[in-house]
């Protein structure tokens, strides 16, 4: 964890400062190990191997004792290349279209991004390559072992040094308010349950004006996946009227809606739970923007809690 973006953490318990308390290990301005502690409600997090422990609170005297497979974890490829074989040919070209709007959409940002659900890290892996972007970045994902591999990722590819990776209760993240110039999920309201909840979050961590853009696999009212979907609390977001309402009671105003693949049948696999198979389904890929309070100034809104070093690009 990079001790700039360590400036910008707040408790994702309450929303209170953090204090750094014992920081074990310091290396060329990240912190490998530390303990936080919330000023304000005392809940203790933590930074293990250089990645942020925020899903539950600490107990009082925390143990570390890492587990060797969890630490030397590979880069999925593998598993990667067998999902898209898995899809059909236009599925398969919509995950490509995705993540090369997603990479061209963070280019032409600047200062702290967010990148939610990031999985193994495509998105990243892509953003950071060298002589891209030049912006600090943090990857937010609830799964603690894809964030090891996704770590293990961005050092085999170099391009480790400006992010930061945090696992993260998705419906309560770790960042103040109006932190982030930008924040991408590449299909995180497919995979991450209570969508309507974290969809608040990333509007309270943005900026007034600033993007959300995110892909999404979508099917259709009334189609049998949504029942399955209730049982993973994924039904919030699973069909275009749904998504569009969560949306909007989150404050996040949509500039473009772009169906990039659809079909009337989803083929049966191995790796996704939804849609079932034989349900319609759509990729679409979606720009919204937090929305600005009515009545304020411009230069009121875009004051900042606390400043924020911003790299040279």
């Amino acid at each position: 964890m990079l001790e700039r973006v360590v400036r910008v953490l707040s408790c994702p318990r309450c929303g209170g400062d953090l204090s750094r308390q014992f920081p074990l290990q310091k290396i060329g301005g990240r912190l490998r190990f530390s303990d936080l502690r919330c000023r304000q409600c005392a809940a203790g997090w933590s930074i293990r191997e250089g990645v942020g422990v925020f899903g539950k609170p600490a107990t009082e005297d925390p143990e570390w004792r890492p587990d060797p497979g969890l630490l030397q974890r590979q880069p999925d490829d593998d598993y990667w290349q067998s999902y898209l074989a898995s899809l059909p040919p236009e599925a398969e070209r919509a995950m490509e279209q995705v993540l090369t709007t997603l990479e061209g959409t963070v280019r032409g940002l600047s200062g702290l991004l967010v990148d939610f659900s990031t999985c193994t890290g495509h998105v990243l892996r892509r953003v950071t390559q060298p002589g891209a972007s030049r912006e600090l970045f943090v990857g937010l994902d609830p799964d603690l072992p894809r964030l090891y591999a996704t770590q293990a990722a961005l050092r085999k590819d170099r391009c480790y040094s400006r992010v930061s990776l945090a696992q993260v209760d998705p419906r309560h993240w770790p960042l103040r308010d109006r932190s982030a110039q930008g924040v991408v999920s590449f299909y995180g309201p497919s995979i991450v349950p209570h969508s309507r909840i974290w969809f608040d979050e990333v509007a309270r961590i943005l900026r007034p004006g600033s993007p959300f853009v995110f892909s999404s696999l979508l099917t259709r009212e009334r189609a049998l996946t949504l029942r399955q979907a209730a049982r993973l609390h994924l039904e919030e977001t699973l069909t275009e009227p749904r998504l569009r309402q969560a949306l909007e009671q989150s404050g996040l105003a949509v500039e473009s809606w772009e169906v990039i693949a659809q079909g009337a049948h989803w083929p049966r696999n191995s790796f996704d739970p939804l849609p079932l198979e034989g349900d319609p389904w759509s990729h679409v890929l979606i720009r919204t923007r937090r929305k600005r309070a009515a009545g304020l100034p411009e230069a009121v809104q875009f004051l900042e809690p606390t400043s924020f070093p911003f790299v040279a690009g």
